[in-house]
């Protein structure tokens, strides 16, 4: 198990392997947030054009 750890510190410049999960960690949840926000977005843009194509149907009630 120590040679395994020695090999895995040597081919990653001297890191240990809870190094490199702790810093892909980090890249995931970079990520996670990122497609949250984008998804955000998205949905806020389809709400916008839903509302926008309800309108003349509302002005038309109230007409």
């Amino acid at each position: 198990m120590e040679a395994l750890e020695q090999s895995l510190r040597d081919i990653n410049g001297g890191r240990d392997i809870n190094e490199i999960i702790y810093e892909v960690d980090g890249d995931n949840h970079s990520h996670i947030a990122s497609l949250m926000a984008a998804n955000l977005v998205s949905i806020q843009t389809f709400r916008a054009v839903e509302l926008a194509s309800l309108l003349p149907l509302c002005v038309t009630l109230l007409l």
